[in-house]
């Protein structure tokens, strides 16, 4: 009985693992092949600190603003320093 659970159980995450490299394919998730950008995280945690808290809702919407600038303009990321070190 414990082997057809067994069989079962890996049967059922290889087709898990088919779904998802199926799903890769068509572009609908990442998977295996590609990696989300790093900052995906980042914005989840805004958008639920933006649902939690609406009054700084437009903090959150000024710096995605700011942000969409400097890449449109082709500003150098902030952080660094000026003198190219």
């Amino acid at each position: 009985m414990i082997a057809v659970w067994l069989l079962a159980a890996a049967l059922g995450l290889y087709a898990l693992h088919r779904l998802g490299l199926y799903m890769e394919d068509r572009g609908w998730i990442y998977y295996r092949k590609a990696r989300g950008s790093s900052g995906a995280f980042a914005n989840a945690m805004l958008e639920a600190h933006k649902a939690l808290e609406p009054g700084n809702a437009q903090v959150i919407e000024a710096r995605r603003y700011e942000r969409s600038d400097d890449a449109a303009q082709g500003a150098p990321p902030s952080g660094g320093d000026d003198d190219g070190r």
